[in-house]
C-alpha cells in the first residue's frame, strides 16, 4: 500500500514539473510568437493580427514625423495610417534578443511612399506586462 502512495505521488509530482516547464516554455516562446505576427501584419496590411499585443501605453517613432506615447486604442489607427501611407514592399527581421522581462527585434522596413522607395530600420521591443508579452515600443525610422 505505502508502495502504491509513493508511486502516485511520484507520478503526480512528475506531472505537476512537465506542466510547469511546458508553462514555462511557452512564456519564452511567446515573443517569437509575436514578432512572427507583426512580421506577417505589417506585411499584409493587417494590424489585426497583432494589436492584441499592445501595452497599455506604447511609444512610437516613425519616418513620417509621429512619436510619443499612444494608448492602444490610439496606437491601433497611428499604425495603420502608417502602413497604409508607408506601403511595405518587405518587412525583414534581422535580430532577435530576449531575457526573462524584455525582447526585442530589429530589422529593415522596405516601402513605397508616394511611389517612392524607401528603406528604414525598425526596433520593437516587448516587456512583460501583468504576466504577458506585450509591446512596449515601435520605432521605425
Amino acid at each position: 500500500m505505502k508502495t502504491s502512495l509513493n508511486i502516485f505521488l511520484l507520478v503526480v509530482l512528475f506531472f505537476g514539473a512537465m506542466s510547469q516547464s511546458y508553462a514555462q516554455d511557452k512564456f519564452e516562446d511567446e515573443p517569437q510568437v509575436i514578432f512572427n505576427k507583426i512580421e506577417s501584419g505589417i506585411k499584409e496590411f493587417d494590424v489585426n493580427r497583432f494589436s492584441d499585443y499592445f501595452q497599455s501605453e506604447t511609444f512610437v517613432s516613425f519616418i513620417n514625423g509621429v512619436s510619443g506615447s499612444f494608448s492602444s486604442n490610439q496606437l491601433f489607427f497611428i499604425v495603420q495610417d502608417f502602413i497604409n501611407s508607408y506601403k511595405p514592399i518587405s518587412f525583414r527581421i534581422t535580430k532577435i534578443s530576449s531575457g526573462p522581462q524584455y525582447s526585442f527585434a530589429t530589422g529593415f522596413y522596405n516601402y513605397s511612399y508616394e511611389g517612392i522607395k524607401g528603406v528604414a530600420k525598425f526596433y520593437i521591443s516587448l516587456k512583460t506586462e501583468n504576466g504577458s508579452w506585450r509591446i512596449s515600443q515601435i520605432s521605425i525610422n
